[in-house]
């Protein structure tokens, strides 16, 4: 059964962070992990608190995963405030996919861009394939 989560990341990050059949972010040896969102209103959060300044300065990319394609461990679980964002992602209950290693392109079903309209991010229209960003 598909089950699609999201990560967002800016285009640079996409292609600087893509080796051969694999994706890992920036932020992995950090972290220890991929940061993910379970769905769209929560996707829309994350991208206001965390990407609203990259958005003036670089294309920003909603990446739509499918779990059971995907070859490293998903774990859900409670977010982590980080210092100096704002938290509006943090709603009570909601636990954010996290995953604990690297991402196989092939478990990548699509990437929409994230744009903002009126001053405020809105859902990609329709999500591209892959090739198109690498």
């Amino acid at each position: 059964m598909q089950s699609v989560i999201y990560h967002i990341l800016t285009l640079e990050d996409f292609k600087d962070c893509t080796k051969g059949d694999c994706y890992r972010s920036r932020t992995f040896e950090e972290d220890g992990f991929i940061h993910c969102t379970p769905d769209e209103p929560t996707s829309l959060h994350v991208l206001e608190d965390y990407f609203a300044e990259a958005s003036e300065r670089n294309l920003v990319l909603i990446i739509g995963i499918d779990t059971s394609r995907l070859r490293s461990e998903v774990r859900y679980e409670s977010p982590v405030p980080v210092q100096g964002m704002r938290t509006s992602d943090l709603t009570n209950g909601i636990l954010f996919p996290h995953i604990y290693g690297s991402v196989n392109i092939d478990a990548v079903v699509g990437i929409g861009k994230a744009e903002r309209v009126e001053g405020r991010f809105v859902w990609p229209s329709a999500f591209d394939t892959v090739e198109k960003y690498l």
